[in-house]
């Protein structure tokens, strides 16, 4: 057994406020219900008085008795133990023979007189803790009863009073000593802030005001049921006599440890097993009464049942053992409270959480640090830190393989584990955030998948499976919502939208993805046309607000859980929550409109407000007989957050859908307006002339003639404030051979067929439909697939591409573009697209072919060998001999300028065809480009490899080739028509190389803007500006521009031409030979 004593002092105040526990770690180590043992008391005495004179004692101002006590009298006022709840409550004041009886002792006091002063004793809120007691004798000594009769107690259960202790000056009246002792006790002393310092501390998120007559009526709906509960709670407990038990929990003694079991009576209804296991404080009930709080800023129900709710569990439920028995068992901190009957199992140990961490922000009762980082210290051995003495110092765990034992990271015991890191790491050790942190880094490594489905929309799920493969089950969502969204939120508002783990995913996307799971799949069941032809494939969601909303799925899907295919959906039949409570719910809605915030995404911001006007009617008259209990509980516990949402007027935001965005003429699109805000106006224009084509909300429009068409979308708010968005429709002239197209970018929601990878577009065919053809064959579709990179981006994609499976031909090929802000400007780029690969085993390169015609376009490519050996950074194999063609152009290639035999570009096949033009190749340890007899090289820059080009027979034409490392910028022999290239070395004008018509001997730094920075742009006085050769109608690569898309006036060598602004005829000089060309343009001269 243990005892703790606080003591709390106030400046200037007479009062010391003692906070007496004690506890038993028990005999048999159990934590469920044990054997239960017999404590007969367990008090704190305070001495006797010199000079004593009389006593006074009282339950309330109107039962008391005073005098002298003479030798073996004593004078008491107890609240007794009951047998059963149906027995009454009784208080008893007894003064030597004389005693009174009333149900509660509202405010106990026991004052002791003497001509020196008075000592005046009482404890708090004696009404809701029996049996307790204050007992005086005739020598003016004091005892505290915190247990006054015998009790029954399970393994690692205590119980507590909390009191105070007076010198006041002699004769002072009762009134006093409540003023001096009694009220320290109370809410009115403590240094306890007002809620408006609240609401802008940051603890808390999200908070809903009191509504008033401007305010929608969904919150006035919610406000009103709010106190509708809390004060049907205060009723209830009146009438199903629960005061007396808050000590102990809610049947402790009553429902399992003498085998005593009730259900609540006719009056209420109120199923005490369940609903008060842990004294209605499941998920998180009494937190509800701290929003209230928040919003009115009357402390009176936090200090009845916030508070009391926090100290029963803090002081008498969560496992503390004592200095003699301290099991290294990982339940320390936590509290068993299972369903339906106390301490059966930990399956809701984690609902008493947030209300300790709200009254410890409230009150500062340093109580819950001190019994709280014992759970801190147990659980980091399981999820996050291998077990030591010291785990400060201990290294974080793998996040791909945990610790020592699995353990799912996702699940709502891990989740609260994580809100505790959280709480400990803001209240007592920094340390702890990074404990709270790795749980998401784990998370996002094992648990996490993100799937699209054929129209380019993403879903986020989680498992608590070991390994995620194709026929997962995904966690409950309601769970999901609840409690791994919560801190993921908190992640998000604290650290903002970063990415946790290895896979390069951010909050906002799996937010955003999760978001689009519960909008699409488990409430509204828009699934139903996506299951059509699925084996197997059904769901139970009835499709209303109202109906059942699926819970857990089995989960279908092809490639990688990160970007992979979804391909069907299967609920769960069955299982004990196959449907989602009613009040599961109103969390999803709460992170749906979180999502929406997020990303800016004006769908779900809307369906989420849909969902509260939903919740608003059906909680209309549910505080008239339901106290707080899960139901409630869970209803509420998210929906503040939800509320605040709705308390602000919606933002203005703008986004609009389109039916599809690509098909042959005539092509007929319908336009739908998604914005958010007060739209007063809007103005379409469908076809990219400038002119306003409709001003409709949701129009439609037919697409005649073949073309890429940009769609234009302004809308004007009730302000006057305008804002703009576009996207694109192609439009083709037949449906047989035209490219199929595909976008990537870093943002693609709202947009089909679109994606974040290049890899995720590869394992996904594109996202083509190939009917009744392979999957795969593009020669039997008679089309091409194209990927077009577009828009800016913040992050590379660090996937690496393989391109196989697919059939191929020269009319019928693989093609990869970028273009607009995804496109370099013909210098290395950080905010355009960048494949960017750290290898992890030889020969790895960020695009490996495997497919036989492939045209890579405009891209950036950085390959990082990492200690590998023979990296590349594109290369083939496996393509078939003879019959194949790899094109590469308009791309920047680099590396680290140290490796193992790095090369940028190179075939294991010995007959692959390659032609490369308008590329820039550097600082790669092997060779730039590695060519065979059937390699076309033209008008390419590479600097600082150990080779440029290596040739067994390729034709090469206008590259720039400048400091090699090994002093060969051209080697081995070259096709007998390759000319007019430039080297720093003597290898371009080398005959024995079949080269001629080259300069030899150059310096790069004379050529070129800056090549430290890497700049390969030509200088006004390089010497290679027009010295290559005219390859416009070149026989075997005919081309006209340069590597910015520009058209070549001037031929010279390398991937860059030159231009004057004012040399209109390209040569070299700004006469009038110009200014005749500009008239002969402009009036025909």
């Amino acid at each position: 057994m243990s005892y703790k004593i606080r003591y709390e002092f106030f400046a200037g105040s007479p009062t010391a406020v003692i906070s007496h526990k004690f506890y038993w770690a028990g005999s048999n180590g159990g934590y469920y219900n044990g054997d239960p043992i017999t404590i007969e008391q367990v008090y704190l005495d305070l001495p006797q008085m010199t000079a004593y004179e009389s006593t006074d004692v009282y339950a309330d101002p109107s039962t008391f008795f005073s005098g002298q006590l003479v030798s073996t009298e004593k004078a008491s006022v107890i609240q007794q133990k009951r047998a059963i709840f149906s027995h009454p409550h009784v208080s008893v004041v007894q003064h030597g023979s004389q005693q009174k009886s009333i149900p509660f002792a509202t405010h106990p006091m026991m004052i002791n007189r003497s001509q020196q002063g008075d000592i005046a004793v009482c404890i708090d809120h004696m009404q809701y803790f029996e049996p307790q007691s204050i007992e005086s004798h005739a020598d003016g000594s004091i005892r505290i009863k915190v247990m006054a009769s015998s009790q029954y107690f399970a393994d690692y259960q205590g119980t507590w009073a909390r009191m105070g202790v007076s010198a006041l000056p002699s004769g002072s009246s009762y009134e006093t000593a409540l003023s001096q002792n009694f009220a320290p006790l109370n809410h009115r002393l403590f240094a306890f802030p007002p809620n408006d310092y609240c609401v802008k501390s940051g603890v808390f998120q999200e908070i809903p005001y009191i509504p008033d007559d401007q305010t929608p009526p969904e919150i006035q709906q919610y406000y009103q049921e709010l106190i509708a509960i809390t004060q049907t709670t205060r009723t209830f407990l009146v009438q199903e006599k629960f005061q007396g038990l808050m000590t102990w929990g809610g049947l402790v003694r009553y429902a399992k440890l003498n085998g005593y079991s009730e259900i609540g009576s006719d009056q209420t209804h109120w199923d005490k097993i369940y609903s008060n296991g842990t004294f209605t404080d499941y998920h998180g009930a009494w937190k509800n009464v701290v929003y209230q709080f928040l919003m009115e800023g009357n402390p009176d129900h936090l200090y009845d049942l916030s508070f009391m709710g926090a100290r029963r569990m803090l002081h008498t439920q969560i496992f503390q053992p004592d200095d003699t028995k301290n099991p290294s068992s990982s339940y320390m901190g936590w509290a068993p409270a299972g369903y339906q009957e106390y301490r059966s199992d930990f399956n809701s140990s984690h609902s008493y959480f947030d209300n300790l961490f709200t009254y410890y922000y409230l009150t500062g009762d340093m109580e819950v640090i001190d019994i709280l980082k014992l759970a801190g210290q147990s659980k980091k051995k399981i999820y996050t830190r291998e077990p030591g003495t010291d785990w400060k110092y201990q290294e974080l765990n793998d996040p791909l393989t945990g610790g020592a034992d699995w353990v799912s990271y996702v699940g709502r015991v891990a989740m609260q584990s994580a809100s505790i890191f959280h709480f400990l790491g803001h209240a007592y050790d920094a340390a702890y955030l990074e404990d709270f942190k790795h749980m998401f880094n784990h998370a996002f490594s094992r648990s996490l998948a993100l799937l699209k489905d054929d129209t380019g929309n993403e879903y986020s799920f989680l498992s608590n499976d070991k390994n995620i493969e194709s026929g997962f089950i995904s966690s409950q969502h309601w769970m999901v919502s609840l409690y791994f969204m919560q801190n993921l939120y908190l992640l998000y508002d604290q650290w903002g939208d970063i990415v946790p783990g290895p896979e390069n995913v951010s909050i906002s996307r799996v937010f955003s993805g999760l978001a689009n799971t519960y909008m699409q799949f488990v409430s509204k069941d828009d699934f139903r046309e996506f299951c059509l032809g699925q084996s197997g494939c059904s769901r139970n969601a009835d499709g209303t607000w109202s109906g059942s909303w699926n819970n857990r799925d089995t989960v279908q899907f092809e490639g990688n859980r990160i970007g992979g295919h979804l391909i069907s959906l299967t609920d769960i039949d069955g299982n004990s929550d196959a449907c989602l409570w009613s009040t599961g719910k109103s969390p999803i809605i709460t992170q749906i409109l979180r999502a929406g915030k997020m990303t800016h995404n004006a769908k779900q911001t809307n369906f989420g407000r849909d969902g509260l006007s939903y919740m608003a009617q059906t909680i209309e008259s549910i505080g008239d007989n339901n106290p707080w209990n899960k139901e409630t509980a869970m209803y509420f516990i998210r929906l503040h957050h939800a509320m605040a949402y709705l308390s602000e007027p919606a933002p203005f935001d703008i986004s609009f859908e389109m039916s599809t965005r690509q098909g042959a003429a005539p092509l007929a699109v319908t336009f739908s307006d998604t914005s958010t805000g007060t739209i007063s106006h809007w103005a379409w224009d469908f076809n990219s002339d400038g002119q306003i084509d409709a001003t409709n909300q949701n129009p439609s429009y037919s697409y005649m003639t073949p073309g890429n068409y940009t769609v234009s979308l302004c809308v004007t708010n009730a302000q006057g404030e305008k804002l703009t968005e576009t996207n694109e429709v192609i439009v083709y002239s037949k449906t047989d051979d035209q490219p199929f197209i595909s976008i990537l970018q870093q943002d693609c929601t709202g947009m089909a067929k679109c994606y974040s990878s290049l890899k995720d577009w590869e394992n996904d065919f594109g996202g083509i439909d190939f009917q009744s053809c392979d999957q795969g064959d593009l020669v039997c579709l008679k089309q091409s697939a194209m990927i077009t990179i577009q828009g800016n981006f913040s992050d590379p994609d660090t996937n690496p591409l393989v391109i196989d499976g697919w059939t191929t031909n020269r009319d019928h090929k693989i093609i990869i573009q970028t273009k607009g802000g995804g496109r370099h400007k013909g210098v290395w780029d950080d905010s355009a697209y960048r494949l960017e690969i750290t290898a992890t085993a030889d020969y790895q390169a960020p695009i490996y072919i495997r497919d036989d015609f492939v045209h890579i376009d405009g891209l950036q490519i950085f390959i990082n060998p990492n200690g590998c050996k023979s990296t590349r950074g594109i290369t083939s194999n496996y393509i078939s001999p003879e019959n194949n063609l790899i094109q590469i152009s308009n791309c920047i290639i680099k590396s680290t300028g140290n490796g193992l035999n790095t090369q940028a570009i190179a075939s294991f096949d010995p007959e692959a065809g390659y032609q490369i033009w308008n590329t820039i190749i550097y600082d790669f340890d092997s060779y730039a480009i590695k060519a065979n007899a059937r390699f076309v090289v033209y008008n390419n820059t590479i600097y600082q490899c150990n080779q440029g080009i290596n040739s067994g027979g390729g034709l090469i034409k206008n590259n720039a080739v400048f400091d090699s490392t090994s002093g060969y910028d051209f080697a081995n022999h070259f096709n007998d028509q390759s000319t007019n290239n430039a080297s720093s070395d003597n290898t371009a004008n080398n005959g024995g190389f079949n080269l001629s018509n080259g300069l030899t001997g150059l310096f790069a730094e004379n050529q070129f803007k800056d090549v430290s920075q890497r700049d390969f742009r030509l200088k006004p006085d390089a010497i290679i500006i027009n010295k290559g050769a005219k390859l416009f109608d070149d026989d075997q690569l005919p081309f006209n521009d340069d590597i910015t898309g520009k058209k070549r006036k001037i031929w010279g060598m390398g991937a860059h031409a030159y231009y004057f602004d004012c040399d209109v005829n390209g040569d070299l000089n700004v006469d009038l030979k110009d200014v005749l060309m500009v008239l002969q343009e402009l009036i025909g001269l």
